[in-house]
């Protein structure tokens, strides 16, 4: 071969385009450390829960995706993220990377547009069954958004939502066993979910105006002074909810009942261990400034937090009567709260 050819040729590798290395800047590297440490805060002085591994998380961005503390052998051929440290508590945290195509494939072998989102799931994790994991677009991906990208608070409104999501990885696997045993005692939707109330009933007469009424009731609750009143107006609420289930959670109904309370103890703990959060930190500001203003998303989330708020001011030991395998409603132990009081 020529000297001709020789040069041509590595002159062709040497400006061929080289493929886009997968990084995050330190200031990238900077938020999603304050989001873990975050998640730290939260888990000790806010729900003062013990210490546990950190969830498989994936990061998405425009490009690359991150895996935080992954179970190794479902990763095939990612690389070990080098130039990204990490850690949770003092302790080192496993990062992998790998380029996706706009699709990114998650543990539980689904896959999901590289797109705004933020949510938790469980993943066949065997032996050991069941394990969660959590999927949260970063800053960049979000800004491509036009409605996301026009909100000022927006960094510190996912920062929020990491806490929120991260919680529910506290939860989920419990809240799937949970969703099995109900749906052997009663007919449930295949898909199930905490929005699954709301997609059922919010067109049902009568339904959307009963769930308004006892909320409202939850929030006056919560935010009373007086004792007395805190009880009264809580016993009002409770009878209103006796009577919308007796209404609508009868027959092939009866287990919405089951599956009400459940998701209101995923959502209602969440909320407010995020809200609780920004109040410390205003960098995790999920948005609600006034509990009564009532700037939730959902149902769910909506008379959760409101329940949440007023049981803090009635149950001391909620925690550890909540955030338990038993998944309890946080409608009964409101109600047996006011009727031991």
């Amino acid at each position: 071969m020529s000297p001709l050819i020789i040069w041509t040729a590595l002159l062709a590798v040497l400006s061929a385009p080289r493929p886009e290395k997968c990084t995050l800047s330190p200031d990238q590297v900077q938020w999603v450390q304050t989001a873990i440490n975050g998640w730290t805060r939260v888990s000790r002085e806010v729900l003062q829960l013990d210490m546990e591994p950190f969830p498989w998380t994936v990061l998405i961005g425009t490009t690359c995706v991150w895996h935080l503390e992954p179970d190794r052998r479902l990763l095939g051929g990612s690389d070990f993220a080098t130039d990204v440290s990490l850690q949770q508590a003092g302790r080192p945290m496993q990062v992998r990377v790998e380029k996706h195509t706009g699709l990114v494939q998650l543990p539980s072998g689904a896959a999901v547009a590289a797109a705004p989102t933020a949510f938790a799931a469980v993943y066949e994790a065997a032996p050991a069954g069941k394990a969660p994991f959590f999927v949260l677009a970063l800053p960049e991906v979000w800004r491509q958004d036009p409605k996301a990208a026009a909100e000022p608070r927006m960094e510190a409104i996912i920062l929020g939502a990491f806490s929120h999501e991260v919680m529910h990885t506290r939860q989920i696997v419990d809240a799937s066993r949970r969703v099995d045993e109900i749906r052997s005692r009663h007919t449930l939707p295949k898909d199930v979910d905490d929005d699954l109330i709301e997609r059922r009933f919010r067109d049902v007469p009568g339904f959307a105006e009963a769930i308004e009424a006892e909320t409202a009731l939850f929030y006056r609750a919560a935010a009373a002074t007086d004792a007395a009143e805190r009880l009264s107006l809580a016993r009002e609420a409770l009878r209103l909810v006796d009577a919308r289930h007796a209404k609508f959670f009868a027959g092939a109904d009866a287990g919405f009942a089951e599956v009400e309370g459940l998701f209101l103890n995923m959502e209602g703990v969440a909320v407010w261990a995020a809200y609780n959060l920004s109040r410390v930190d205003p960098r995790f500001d999920i948005g609600i400034k006034d509990p009564s203003g009532r700037e939730r998303s959902s149902w769910s989330q909506d008379a959760g937090f409101g329940l949440l708020l007023l049981i803090d001011k009635l149950v001391p030991d909620w925690r550890a009567r909540l955030v338990t395998p038993a998944m309890t409603s946080p409608l009964s132990i409101l109600r047996e709260a006011v009727t031991s009081a």
